[in-house]
C-alpha cells in the first residue's frame, strides 16, 4: 500500500471513529481507543505517513476539540459529590485510557515533523 493510500485509510478511520465517539459510552470508548492505538502505531512507523496525515487541517481542529472536551470532562468529573462508586471508578479509568491513547496518537503524529509540531 502506498504512503498516500495508507494515509487516506488512516484519515478515514480517524474521521469515522471521531464522528461516532461518545465519551459517555464504554463501547464507544473501547472502539475509539482501539482506533487510536492502530493509527498511532502506523504513525510511529512512517514519517511520510505522519507528514501526509498531518497535512489535513480538519484533523487538527478535531484533535483540539477532543483534547478540550476531555479536559472539561475530567474537570467536571470531580464535581460529583457522591461517594465513589464502581461506576465512577470505571469512568475515571476510561477517561485515563482515552487520554493516554490520545497522547500517544498526538506524540506519534508530531514526532520528527516540524510542521505538525507547529500545528499542534
Amino acid at each position: 500500500m502506498s504512503d498516500n493510500s495508507r494515509s487516506q485509510a488512516l484519515l478515514e478511520s480517524w474521521n469515522s471513529s471521531f464522528s461516532k465517539f461518545d465519551i459517555t459510552s464504554r463501547a464507544s470508548i473501547i472502539q475509539f481507543v482501539t482506533t487510536l492505538e492502530h493509527i498511532a502505531q502506523a504513525l510511529a512507523q512512517d514519517k511520510e505517513v505522519r507528514v501526509a496525515v498531518g497535512a489535513h487541517t480538519a484533523l487538527w481542529s478535531d484533535l483540539r476539540k477532543l483534547w478540550r472536551d476531555l479536559a472539561r470532562v475530567q474537570l467536571t468529573f470531580w464535581d460529583v459529590e457522591d461517594e465513589e462508586t464502581d461506576q465512577s471508578s470505571n469512568k475515571d479509568e476510561d477517561l485515563r485510557t482515552v487520554c493516554g491513547s490520545l497522547a500517544k496518537f498526538t506524540r506519534n503524529l508530531v514526532a520528527g515533523v516540524p510542521e505538525n509540531q507547529i500545528r499542534a
